[in-house]
């Protein structure tokens, strides 16, 4: 799944929530829960808004979206 399938996804799980009654100034962050294998992926840097993320055209996603650099390999630093 890329970048945009999953945004899209996470979009139509925030609209579901606000049918569900959640308020629409509910804060969301998203956060890395896995291996970065794609030139471009959602920006765990930003917060938003319930309201702002269902209430955002599909074509407009791409805000939450940030480019990766492939060059540099993921690793942990440990003491």
């Amino acid at each position: 799944m890329d970048a945009e399938e999953k945004i899209a996804l996470v979009r139509r799980g925030a609209c579901k929530l606000a049918e569900l009654g959640l308020k629409a100034d509910k804060k969301i962050a998203f956060y890395q829960t896995t291996y970065v294998s794609s030139p471009l992926d959602i920006n765990s840097y930003i917060t938003t808004t319930l309201g702002e993320l269902c209430g955002l055209p599909e074509d407009r996603l791409r805000k939450f979206l940030a480019d990766t650099d492939e060059d540099i390999p993921a690793f942990v630093v440990t003491d």
